[in-house]
């Protein structure tokens, strides 16, 4: 019966090791937001439209912590 609990406690360890060696992959969500800022003016977050740059799409509702502070062509 020893042998069993060595063995499990072996298997054990060896998930724990591969859990703390385990490296984080990078995010893509970080990219997706660096082109977005926040306007103070009419408190907005907004980013230029990837088809059509001239126009800004803005969102009343996203959340602007992180967002660098720049006033939308609107408000300029």
């Amino acid at each position: 019966m020893q042998w069993v609990i060595d063995a499990y406690c072996r298997d054990d360890k060896r998930s724990r090791d591969a859990v703390i060696n385990r490296r984080k992959r990078a995010s893509n969500g970080l990219d997706e937001t660096r082109r977005m800022y926040y306007c103070e003016s009419c408190e907005c977050a907004w980013e230029p439209d990837r088809d059509m740059p001239q126009y800004l799409q803005k969102y009343k509702d996203f959340p602007t912590m992180g967002l660098r502070r720049k006033e939308c062509k609107y408000c300029e």
